[in-house]
């Protein structure tokens, strides 16, 4: 359980399986659907994080 106002980062290492961008739109899209503020998405080389705040 993440407390109200708490900040949530799920980082992944790069190399996997997947494009980037399927793995974080489906993870971005996850957090906003369960209703997570500034969900924040990023894509680099060196790996993938995808951010969001508990309201």
């Amino acid at each position: 359980m993440l407390r109200p106002g708490g900040r949530l980062h799920l980082c992944f290492g790069s190399g996997g399986p997947q494009r980037p961008d399927r793995v974080t739109t489906a993870v971005g899209g996850a957090l906003r659907a369960a209703g997570s503020d500034d969900v924040g998405v990023r894509a680099d080389p060196a790996g993938l994080a995808v951010s969001g705040i508990r309201p």
